[in-house]
């Protein structure tokens, strides 16, 4: 198994990669490095593979990657060797992965398990992989770094595990809007995920398709002139939900416009 986790890293990392540029959002974070706090700006990387992460930005970068028919994520060192590979894999797979190195993994709780299967040093080197399960799915995490890195890269690595967050699509079905006449309605028919937005005085947008990355749902819809275009909607506070367009080429509705201040509206109530 080594060999093939050796393999898929050594190869995303030979890619054409191309930095994560949505847009993305930032905030404040501490990090304890040799014994001292430092504060660091982290992004927030919400990849459509249905989880999501933060990275200190000054010391890593992030790139979405296929190969051998596997999606991931790498995050690395720009100045160094060090990276690791993020991919997300089935509850059977990751029984197996955790098997071949005598572990189980721990019944699936309401926070992510992170279960290290192994951090071992040669020739300088540290490898590593860790399993993080939740939500019915896995995160695969394989990577390494120098020794000399094991107070820095390294603690940058596990921050970024101890945040991934991943994707609960059951979290979202209902009614939301908020005082200005503006709603969206999230179901499910059949195994098929729906999304309908009514924007006042601007558009009703019903026709799409819904996928999740680690925090939001996304809808790739057409606006009111057919062309495409792309909504997220997450939760941004305590019980309060954004509709962001991301994505837009219509005049009234340009990519970075935000929706704020949407609640959750009880069945048979009235927003």
């Amino acid at each position: 198994m080594k060999k093939i986790i050796s393999v898929l890293m050594i190869s995303l990392l030979f890619l054409a990669l191309i930095p994560f540029s949505a847009m993305a959002e930032t905030r404040e974070g501490v990090i304890a490095l040799e014994g001292m706090e430092e504060t660091i700006e982290e992004t927030l990387f919400d990849s459509p593979l249905g989880f999501s992460f933060w990275y200190a930005n000054d010391r890593l970068e992030a790139y979405p990657g296929e190969t051998e028919g596997i999606e991931g994520v790498t995050v690395a060192n720009p100045d160094s060797d060090d990276c690791m590979v993020l991919s997300v894999i089935t509850p059977e797979e990751a029984a197996e992965y955790a098997a071949d190195y005598g572990k189980n993994l721990p019944e699936e709780s309401a926070a992510p398990a992170q279960t290290d299967l192994y951090l071992e040093l040669e020739d300088g080197q540290y490898s590593f992989c860790t399993l993080i399960g939740g939500n019915g799915k896995y995160l695969r995490a394989v990577g390494w770094y120098s020794q000399e890195a094991a107070e820095g890269t390294a603690k940058f690595f596990r921050r970024v595990l101890d945040n991934v967050m991943l994707a609960d699509p059951g979290s979202f079905p209902g009614r939301y809007a908020n005082g200005s006449y503006d709603e969206v309605v999230i179901g499910k028919q059949e195994d098929t995920w729906t999304m309908a937005v009514s924007l006042y005085r601007l558009a009703s947008l019903d026709e799409g398709t819904v996928s999740f990355t680690g925090r939001s749902a996304v809808f790739q819809t057409e606006d009111p002139a057919e062309n495409p275009m792309t909504l997220s909607f997450f939760p941004n506070g305590e019980g309060r939900f954004t509709l962001r367009v991301d994505e837009s080429t219509w005049e009234y509705l340009t990519p970075g416009t935000v929706f704020e201040d949407l609640v959750r509206v009880p069945a048979g109530e009235e927003p």
